[in-house]
Order: C-alpha cells, then structure tokens, then sequence
C-alpha cells in the first residue's frame, strides 16, 4: 500500500539530484534510509572502540556491547566499513536485538 508523501520543491530537487539509473523516488529514499542506518551503526560501533582504546592496546582485547535497533544489512554494512577503518584490530561481532556483541583484538 502506498502513502502519499509531501515534499518541498527544495527537498525534491534534493531527491532528484541523488537518482541513480532509472529509480523512482521511493527507491531513492529507501536507499538514503539504508545509508543513514549503516552510518549510525559506524557511529555507535567507532566510538565504542575509541573508548575502549586504551584497554584494548594494553590488554590485548576486549568484549563491547553496542545496543541497537537497526536492520542486519545494516550492521553487517556497517560492520565492514569498521573493518576498514580500523585495520590494526580484528574485529568480530554477533547480534542478538538490542545487543551488538563485539570482540576486538589487536593484531
């Protein structure tokens, strides 16, 4: 079922800029939810391992728990732009809704 959405000028043009191929506006903004959903689970995951630092390079390790409420595509995503960012840890990580269970071991 469709609803009917109201959108500015402004923010349609907005809309239309970021069209790839033939999408139609729904597929637009699905793709922008699922983009902000995977850059808010980088969020919460950095800086769980930013504040854990410390710890981690003098213990060699440790276990975080991250509560969420987004999508598995969405941590998954998320999980491998972590991997890339922070290349001196191996990062591995499970999720049982609300919890994000990392373990972080420095290589």
């Amino acid at each position: 079922m469709s609803k009917v959405l109201r959108l500015t000028v402004d923010v349609f043009n907005r809309l239309e800029t970021n069209v790839a191929g033939f999408e139609s506006p729904s597929e637009v903004t699905n793709r922008m939810i699922d983009s902000h959903e995977e850059y808010e689970v980088f969020q919460y995951v950095a800086r769980a391992i930013i504040s854990a630092k410390d710890f981690i390079d003098e213990t060699g390790s440790r276990e975080k728990t991250v509560l969420l409420h987004h999508p598995i595509e969405a941590i998954d995503k998320a999980m491998l732009f972590t991997k890339e960012v922070f290349p001196q840890y191996t990062i591995t990580y499970s999720y049982e809704s609300p919890g994000l269970n990392l373990k972080i071991v420095s290589k």
